[in-house]
């Protein structure tokens, strides 16, 4: 049976925020035990990069760099995982905007080549995002320095500033991102200029969505109080998992809707190019 899409509403080029909200939260419960299968593997991998480790919170920042840099194993284990998550944001992708049976039986840890195309866009984009980064944590360097009282803030203003500061640099992440769920279905695209145009007139939603809720909610979940526990290494990357898994959900919802609406669009204005025609005749 296909699943029913919370989005195959008539198209319309503004996202709403809140309605995409709720129908990925609908998707992701709806879809809770594809999506436990689809991260199983993900999840002994944290295991295994977790018992590597430890606890990193209970030392200090000298002894956390030690430990990860002292640690090879662990690079190698996180080099190998790479593919997997890759190939397991592609069947997200896919389960979001095509349902389990459309979504070719949903092999999660398929390699083929659609996933190596995702891969080498996500490379893309991840490396100009760095540079847009290195850029603005200069200018913010900068501001810092025109500005002492800033540096006495506590630490979590601090890293709340810097997300406000770098928020350009978010925006056309964001934007760029409506690429990634055109490359895992097969959609033919333009790049990364055809994604930033698609982005047009929703560029602060989407920004919402990619850039500041997922990483503001990363930012504060070390200042929650089970900080404390053994274990909460762990549990916290579950929970980043999640929180991925909700953003790939709504950028998912919210490239089905544009191209929706391009779709149709496309076909009103053949239609009335036609009857333009025949009328003409």
């Amino acid at each position: 049976m296909t699943q029913s899409n919370p989005a195959q509403d008539v198209p319309s080029w503004n996202l709403a925020l809140p309605q995409i909200m709720r129908d990925s939260a609908h998707l992701l419960l709806s879809n809770w035990i594809l999506l436990l299968k689809i991260g199983a593997v993900l999840f002994l991998f944290s295991l295994v990069r977790w018992y590597l480790l430890g606890d990193l919170h209970l030392l200090s920042e000298e002894q956390q760099a030690e430990r990860l840099f002292g640690t090879p194993l662990y690079w190698l284990v996180f080099l190998i995982e790479i593919p997997f998550l890759t190939a397991a944001a592609v069947a997200c992708h896919r389960l979001f905007l095509l349902g389990p049976d459309e979504a070719g039986g949903l092999r999660p840890y398929a390699l083929n080549g659609r996933v190596l195309r995702f891969f080498g866009w996500i490379l893309v984009i991840a490396l100009l995002f760095v540079l847009m980064l290195i850029v603005g944590i200069f200018i913010s360097f900068i501001l810092f320095s025109m500005i002492p009282p800033l540096a006495n803030l506590p630490e979590v203003a601090i890293e709340l500033l810097m997300l406000v500061l770098l928020l350009p640099a978010g925006v056309v992440l964001a934007s760029w991102s409506l690429l990634l769920p055109a490359v895992a279905l097969g959609h033919d695209h333009g790049g990364l200029k055809w994604a930033f145009d698609l982005a047009e007139g929703n560029r602060w939603t989407l920004t919402m969505m990619v850039y500041v809720i997922p990483v503001a909610g990363l930012l504060l979940l070390p200042y929650l109080p089970v900080w404390a526990f053994t274990g909460t290494d762990l549990a916290l990357e579950w929970i980043g998992m999640l929180v991925t898994v909700f953003s790939l959900c709504m950028l998912s919802l919210s490239y089905g809707q544009l191209r929706r609406y391009m779709e149709h669009n496309k076909a009103t204005s053949s239609s009335q190019f036609g009857e333009t025609a025949f009328s003409s005749n």
